[in-house]
Parts: C-alpha cells; structure tokens; sequence
C-alpha cells in the first residue's frame, strides 16, 4: 500500500487536517517572507489540483482567450466547478 492509497483511504476531513499540517510550515513562511494576494489560497487550502495555482489559472485563462476567443467585454459565468483558478485572473480582465 503506497502512501496515496493510505491518504485517500482516511475520511475528506482528516484528509483536509493532514494536509493543512503537511502545508503549515510552507504556508507560515509564505505570510511572513511574501505579500500575499488574497484571492490566492494558502497550499495547505488547496483541495485539488496540483502546481502553482496562479501559473495554472493563467495558462486555462490563456486558452480561453485563444480558443474560446474570450473578449474583456463578454460576460462569463463560472459556476463553481473548483477552487477559482481561473476566476482570479478574470477578475481583472471581464468589464
């Protein structure tokens, strides 16, 4: 039984504890050495998905703009599938 099988057998709870302690020391640096953008959450927030949350939310933001030709002046709605991704970037770009 390798280490992710044993994390995904405990209940979402204690998985969310786990990971908020696993993540304290990261997230405890980071408040003290960075100015923190509060529409970004602490790693030890984060429930799903992985790499850097704003790295990522820009590169999906980015090929909605390519493929989906997004337009500042267009309305989008985001229905609440993850934790904001790409809601934070197009914060500041839909009017």
């Amino acid at each position: 039984m390798n280490l992710r099988s044993v994390y995904y057998s405990i209940s979402p709870k204690s998985r969310f504890l786990v990971r908020k302690i696993y993540y304290f020391p990261v997230d405890f640096l980071n408040a003290i050495i960075k100015p923190k953008n509060k529409n970004v959450p602490n790693k030890g927030d984060i429930f799903i998905g992985g790499g850097d949350f704003s790295e990522q939310g820009n590169h999906l933001f980015s090929i909605l703009k390519q493929y989906a030709s997004l337009k500042p002046e267009h309305a989008v709605l985001d229905v609440g599938c993850g934790i904001g991704r790409v809601a934070v970037p197009l914060t500041g770009y839909s009017g």
